[in-house]
Parts: C-alpha cells; structure tokens; sequence
C-alpha cells in the first residue's frame, strides 16, 4: 500500500472533528468529519509531452487516526489497487506547530 499526503483541493477536507452521537457513526469511522470525500481525483503526468493522465479513488473505510489527521483506504477504480490517504482538516495547518508536525512526517515518508 501507498501513503499520500496533498493539496487541500486534492487529498485534504476541512471540517468539524467533534464526534458525532454514536448511532449516526457509520463505516467504522470513530468520529464524524465534515467533507471527507468520497472521491479523490489527480493528474499525473504521462511522459515529457506534457499530457496528463486521470486518476480516480473511491473510499472504502476508515483505517485510522492520529494526532491531527484520519487515514483513510481509497481503492483506484483502475487497477483496485488499494491506498491509505490521510486527511488533514486545513484548520490543522494555521498552528504552526502542526504545519511543521505534518512536514517532518512528510520528510520521513519520503526518505522511506
């Protein structure tokens, strides 16, 4: 499986984190979020032409949570192969502290 953190247009929602009451919790989720999509699309480019290439991600489930983000498991509708995306609410990155939080873990997953 890939990880894939992004831009707020393509991987991250913003929204509330406060729970929601237990009998509205679906999918396994431990807690309600505004906007988590259930869709994700990106561009990736093919080649030197310039051209580029749609990808499309459906969820599937909760996976888990941390700190300041969810994970979330998105299948692509080409090949089902499956992902774990976090989102991370855009509220999250105004602290500063958070900001630099999510870049150090950019770092490591790059370096993996």
């Amino acid at each position: 499986q890939r990880s894939s953190s992004s831009s707020s247009q393509s991987v991250q929602s913003s929204g509330s984190v406060a729970p929601a009451p237990a009998a509205k919790l679906a999918n396994n989720d431990p807690g309600h979020w505004n906007n988590v999509p259930p869709t994700i699309v990106r561009r990736v480019p093919v080649g030197d032409s310039g051209e580029t290439k749609k990808i499309t991600y459906r969820k599937v489930r909760f996976l888990g949570k941390g700190g300041f983000a969810r994970v979330y498991e998105y299948k692509e509708q080409e090949s089902q192969e499956s992902v774990a995306i976090k989102i991370i609410p855009k509220a999250n990155l105004e602290n500063p502290r958070a900001k630099q939080k999510l870049l150090s873990e950019i770092r490591i997953h790059r370096s993996l």
